[in-house]
């Protein structure tokens, strides 16, 4: 008898990489609810995951959807507010999202779902930190940037955007 692997399944069989972990950050988070554990814990490894992605950015320019949609969904499950939660979710990326069908290349799309992801975390009462720390940041990025390398040089946002959804946490 030989192993069945996945190799072996139909690909209409096997669910994105994205569903799956969004389905294991939603089972996780439902089971710390149930047990009533703090919803704390889960808005740390939502910032946690938002923290990873700025990392993964700044070694590939990459923010792959399984981290994105893992952070928003440990947000959104540990929200305390769901509807500010939802509405920041829509409203942080908006910029980003303009920008990114504006000016194809200059902002990636993984940015643009980090921070929908940390205005989940975020909420509406911490969206104004939210965007202004990740401007200045990115700003203070940039212009390293553009020092090292001149116009031509890349910029990883994904720090950017964790150093806001941190400062959103904090005040």
């Amino acid at each position: 008898m030989s192993a069945v692997g996945l190799s072996s399944v139909p690909a209409a069989r096997v669910l994105p990489p994205t569903v799956l972990a969004a389905i294991a950050a939603l089972g996780v988070g439902l089971l710390w609810r149930a047990a009533s554990f703090d919803a704390d814990a889960l808005r740390f490894a939502s910032m946690a995951l938002i923290a990873l992605g700025a990392t993964v950015d700044l070694r590939t320019r990459r923010i792959p959807n399984a981290i994105t949609g893992a952070a928003f969904v440990l947000a959104m499950v540990g929200s305390s507010q769901l509807g500010s939660s939802a509405a920041a979710t829509v409203i942080a990326p908006l910029p980003f999202l303009l920008l990114a069908f504006i000016a194809p290349g200059s902002m990636g799309l993984g940015d643009v779902k980090l921070l929908g992801a940390a205005g989940a975390l975020a909420m509406l009462s911490g969206l104004q930190p939210l965007l202004i720390g990740t401007a200045l940041l990115g700003a203070a990025l940039g212009a390293v940037a553009y020092a090292r390398g001149g116009r031509r040089s890349t910029l990883a946002y994904g720090p950017a955007i964790a150093g806001g959804a941190l400062l959103a946490l904090l005040t």
